[in-house]
């Protein structure tokens, strides 16, 4: 999130910024009435909301593909320039704010996605011819 959205919400009276903790439980009927959360600290509280923003950082969660694909320095997954959304593994592809040089917006990201289907799509249909000149070449 940029330093200039920060100091806006932090400097509004109608925004309260609640740092390092864990929703538990939203409710409500037919909108959102009321939210409960846990704190680092493990205190846990209740409070009537009924509008909210979650913001989940900007450390990617990429651990678990360590040696599996490349990754940066930071954790995020590195993508081919020619081919922007296929990484290190061949048919594995990455969009939105996990990939390493993306905007880290939600509408890029979603529009990452869209494009990515026809990169999925190419790649299973050339998957497939292959698997199917093997068999012939097999009998």
């Amino acid at each position: 999130m940029s330093t200039y959205l920060i100091e806006r919400l932090q400097a509004s009276p109608k925004v309260q910024i609640y740092f390092d903790t864990e929703l538990t439980a939203l409710a409500g009927h037919g909108s959102l009435q009321n939210v409960e959360w846990r704190s680092a600290d493990g205190r846990s509280w209740s409070k009537p909301i009924r509008n909210m923003f979650v913001m989940i950082g900007a450390v990617p969660n990429t651990e678990w593909l360590k040696g599996r694909v490349e990754l940066d320095s930071n954790g995020y997954i590195v993508t081919n320039p020619v081919s922007p959304f296929e990484t290190s593994q061949p048919g594995v592809f990455a969009v939105g704010d996990v990939r390493a040089g993306s905007s880290k917006r939600v509408a890029a990201a979603v529009g990452e996605g869209s494009v990515v289907i026809q990169y999925l799509l190419h790649y299973l249909a050339q998957a497939s011819s292959v698997l199917t000149s093997k068999k012939a070449e097999a009998v």
